[in-house]
């Protein structure tokens, strides 16, 4: 598992700074100890005061990391699997997120031996599309009111948010790996991997997702990440701003 954060603030007072990623790594190990965890982290001092565990790596960042995708590129040479989950720094686990995700990847696998999965995201509270629970996605109320039928279905989308997602490290080989961005990395990611023939789906597993705890933290406004990130694909990805550009005016 791949998790990548970028906080800055009182080094003599990590805790203040590092809350949600203590919440977020304590979630895997109590409910994912199996699991490699790779922490990739950034700022004036490292996490604390976490649980105990054997299976976390926990790797600074260097300051050429600039962007959560340079971020998630570095933390990926850190660990040789070849099956990789990532996982937001303000993103926690249920007991069953993990198991549920892997369900639907073997699942997948094994009625649909052709399909090339893209990222396989986890259903959230906190998310864009059809992966935040609110979204009906053609289903309709249990009887009992606490959830769509549709949250029992792995469904397909043309645009994943990878608080909590799963991906083959060939998959993301096949796309020359993360784009170096903050906004809009994981529309461009999406666009790649269908464009190389995978498919993007929504998992029916779930995590709770605070959003947008790391661009409060690091300092950064909405409105620079997007100008930034849209000068960037306009200079280097001519192809996906046009479609981008296209989607905003319509």
């Amino acid at each position: 598992m791949i998790l990548t954060t970028c906080r800055h603030g009182p080094a003599d007072r990590p805790r203040e700074v590092w809350n949600d990623t203590i919440m977020a790594m304590n979630s895997v190990t109590l409910y994912a100890p199996e699991v490699e965890l790779v922490v990739a982290w950034q700022g004036n001092a490292a996490p604390a005061e976490y649980l105990d565990n054997p299976r976390l790596r926990l790797v600074r960042q260097p300051d050429s990391c600039s962007t959560f995708g340079e971020a998630n590129a570095f933390a990926v040479q850190h660990t040789d699997a070849d099956e990789l989950i990532m996982l937001n720094d303000d993103a926690v686990l249920t007991p069953d997120t993990l198991s549920v995700l892997l369900e639907d990847r073997d699942l997948l696998r094994e009625t649909h031996p052709d399909l090339k999965i893209g990222l396989l995201g986890c259903r959230s509270n906190f998310v864009p599309g059809a992966q935040n629970v609110r979204a009906a996605n053609g289903g309709a109320l249990q009887p009992n009111q606490l959830r769509f039928d549709s949250e029992g279905r792995v469904i397909a989308s043309d645009r994943i948010s990878p608080i909590a997602a799963y991906l083959e490290r060939s998959a993301l080989d096949a796309i020359g790996g993360f784009p170096p961005l903050h906004w809009f990395s994981d529309d461009l990611m999406c666009f790649d991997l269908k464009r190389k023939g995978y498919m993007n789906l929504v998992s029916r597993a779930y995590v709770h997702h605070i959003g947008q705890r790391a661009s409060i933290q690091s300092g950064a406004s909405q409105e620079s990440m997007s100008r930034d990130a849209i000068e960037w694909l306009r200079e280097n990805r001519p192809d996906f701003h046009a479609l981008l550009t296209a989607q905003r005016a319509s």
